[in-house]
């Protein structure tokens, strides 16, 4: 997928210009998290807890490393990709769920539920 090709992209190239140490954690713990989500996505899963890892390793090295303005302003720009679609999925989720039938609902049930004997 495009999306995850772009931000491997610019963490790798975040990484060869980073602090080592807590920065280099850092930007590692968000390679490996977007590892993963490329990785059931891959398999035909979608995991918003996954993407939301993502989402969260971006926002810890945009909070805490040390980093040029064009390479922060690259990750704000991945992050804001990631959360985009993170509404997106939501939204498609939601209008699925939509489509089902209610649980509850008499005609939802498989048989008939027995009246009450009036008093």
């Amino acid at each position: 997928m495009h999306l995850f090709v772009r931000i491997r992209e610019d963490l790798d190239h975040v990484q060869t210009v980073s602090f080592p140490g807590s920065d280099q954690y850092r930007i590692e713990r968000a390679t490996q998290e977007l590892n993963q989500l490329r990785d059931m996505q891959d398999r035909g899963r979608y995991n918003q807890w996954q993407l939301d890892d993502v989402v969260m390793a971006l926002g810890r090295i945009l909070a805490d490393n040390r980093l040029a303005a064009r390479d922060r302003d690259l990750l704000n720009d991945d992050l804001n990709v990631c959360k985009t679609s993170r509404r997106m999925f939501a939204t498609m989720a939601f209008a699925s769920l939509r489509r089902l039938p209610p649980q509850n609902t008499p005609s939802a049930r498989s048989t008939p539920r027995p009246r009450r004997p009036n008093r």
